[in-house]
C-alpha cells in the first residue's frame, strides 16, 4: 500500500502570481512586442500559453542586448542593476514584476554595499534570483551554497567586520530558528570573536566577526619627486632665479668656485640655448670654473650641486632653513 502525502501549501506564491498576472495584462494592452527576461514561471504550460499570446522569452543577456524596441517584463526573481541600465540604454520599456520581498533584499544589499560591508548570499550561484541579488552588490558579494560552507569560508578568508548573509527561501519561522541554531553550532569552533543575530523575516542574518590575522598594508604609493608630497611646486619661471641664487651663495658666501650643477636635460637645454645663453651670463658673472650637466635621474624642477670631489652640496639645508 502506497501513501500519498499532500504538501501543506501548493500553487504559486503571491510574487509569482503577481508576475504572471502582469504578463497577461501587458499581452492584452500592449500593441508592440512583449518579452519576459527569462521564463516568467517554471511551468511549461503557462509559458506556452503566453507564447501563443505573443509573449516571447529572452533566454539570456545577449538576447536582451540585441533588442531595440518593445516591452521587457522583469520576472519575480528580479535582476541586477546593470539589466535596468541596459534596457534604458536600448530604449526599451521596462515593467518590473520583481517580488516585493526580493526587492527589499535588493535595497538592503545595495545599502550594505554602499557602506563597504561584505554581503554573503547562501544559495545556488546560478539561480536567477541569486544572480539578481548579487547584481546589487557586485564585487562586495560572495555566493556560498550552504551554511557549512559559509562557516568554513569565514574562517578561510578571515572575513572581518559586519557580514550580511542572505538565505534564500526562508519563509518559515521554524526553519529560520533551526538555521540560526545550526549556524551558532558551526561557528563555535571559530576562535575569532564573533556574534550572530537571528534571521530577519526576509532571510537576512547579520554576523559581526573580528579578524584573526592582521590586515596586510602594502604601500603602493610613493612621494612625488617633484613636489615632495606637497601637491604644488614653484613656478618654472622662477626656477632659474632659484638656481642663480644658489650659485651666488656658493661663489660669494661659501667661496666655492669649482662645482658642477646637475639638472634635468630639458632645463639644461634651456640654460644653454642661444648665442649669449643664460649659462654664459652666469659664467661672466660668477666665473668659468663651474659646469652644467644634464641628468635623466632628476625631476623637471630638481637640481644637485656637487663639489670637484663629487660630494653633494646640500644648499637647501645650509641656506633655506635659516
Amino acid at each position: 500500500m502506497k501513501t500519498i502525502i499532500l504538501a501543506r501549501t501548493a500553487g504559486f506564491c503571491f510574487g509569482v502570481t503577481r508576475a504572471v498576472d502582469t504578463v497577461y495584462r501587458e499581452a492584452e494592452q500592449e500593441t508592440g512586442p512583449v518579452y519576459t527576461y527569462g521564463p516568467i514561471i517554471h511551468n511549461e504550460e503557462v509559458v506556452r500559453d503566453l507564447e501563443n499570446r505573443g509573449v516571447k522569452v529572452l533566454p539570456d543577456r545577449a538576447a536582451l542586448e540585441a533588442l531595440r524596441e518593445g516591452t521587457v517584463i522583469i520576472r519575480s526573481h528580479g535582476v541586477g542593476r546593470e539589466i535596468y541600465e541596459l534596457c534604458k540604454n536600448n530604449g526599451l520599456k521596462v515593467v518590473d514584476a520583481t517580488c516585493q520581498f526580493v526587492k527589499k533584499i535588493h535595497r538592503i544589499v545595495e545599502a550594505e554595499n554602499a557602506r563597504g560591508n561584505r554581503v554573503v548570499i547562501v544559495g545556488d550561484p546560478h539561480h536567477p534570483e541569486v544572480e539578481g541579488i548579487r547584481g546589487w552588490g557586485l564585487e562586495n558579494t560572495v555566493v556560498i551554497e550552504s551554511a557549512e560552507e559559509l562557516a568554513r569560508q569565514l574562517r578561510l578568508r578571515d572575513m572581518g567586520g559586519i557580514i550580511v548573509v542572505d538565505f534564500i527561501d526562508m519563509d518559515s519561522a521554524e526553519h529560520r530558528q533551526k538555521l540560526y541554531e545550526r549556524m551558532n553550532e558551526l561557528m563555535r569552533t571559530d576562535r575569532a570573536k564573533h556574534n550572530i543575530l537571528p534571521l530577519s523575516k526576509f532571510g537576512l542574518m547579520q554576523i559581526t566577526r573580528q579578524r584573526v590575522r592582521p590586515a596586510m598594508d602594502v604601500q603602493v604609493e610613493e612621494t612625488c619627486p617633484t613636489c615632495f608630497g606637497k601637491g604644488t611646486i614653484k613656478s618654472s619661471f622662477l626656477f632659474t632665479d632659484t638656481l642663480e641664487s644658489k650659485i651666488d651663495y656658493l661663489v660669494n658666501t661659501l667661496n666655492t668656485k669649482r662645482f658642477k650643477l646637475y639638472v634635468h636635460p630639458y632645463v639644461a637645454a634651456y640654460i644653454n640655448q642661444g648665442f649669449i645663453s643664460l649659462y654664459r651670463r652666469w659664467q661672466l658673472k660668477y666665473g668659468f670654473s663651474f659646469s652644467i650637466i644634464p641628468s635623466q635621474q632628476l625631476g623637471f624642477l630638481q637640481y644637485i650641486f656637487k663639489d670637484r670631489e663629487g660630494n653633494e652640496l646640500n644648499l637647501t639645508e645650509e641656506m633655506e632653513t635659516k
